[in-house]
């Protein structure tokens, strides 16, 4: 069985910006559905392989599954 590949998930809305881990998938999931958001609440999602200790999961993550 392959292990599941876990990415970090950067969410820029405006001037907040938050960090999570998440599974790929959900990642992309997250990503793309916040991507549709309307232009004028800023959002930007970034999803890279730089997975760091102490990086908290995507909240509610079993929504995304």
């Amino acid at each position: 069985m392959e292990a599941e590949q876990i990415r970090h998930i950067h969410i820029r809305v405006g001037v907040l910006a938050l960090d999570y881990v998440a599974p790929i998938d959900q990642a992309d999931d997250v990503a793309r559905v916040l991507s549709s958001c309307h232009a004028a609440l800023e959002v930007s999602v970034t999803i890279d392989d730089d997975v760091r200790e102490g990086l908290p999961p995507l909240p509610c993550s079993t929504l995304w599954q």
